[in-house]
């Protein structure tokens, strides 16, 4: 799976969050499970140039991240 640029549906992207600034870059970001079962970062999500970043796989049987 690909990370998302638009669809971000519920089948797509069943979960996600966003704690604020979490790279402390001054630019709030996104943290996701998409429906590859993967956790990704998503920096810069207003600005939308920064690379995402797959974390790990595994994730597929939760039901919130936070």
């Amino acid at each position: 799976m690909r990370p998302l640029r638009s669809g971000w549906t519920l089948a797509a992207a069943p979960l996600v969050t966003s704690p604020g600034d979490a790279d402390h870059d001054g630019i709030p970001d996104l943290w996701g499970v998409l429906d590859d079962g993967h956790l990704w970062f998503f920096p810069r999500v207003t600005k939308g140039d920064q690379p995402f970043k797959d974390l790990c796989t595994g994730w597929s049987d939760y039901q919130a991240i936070s």
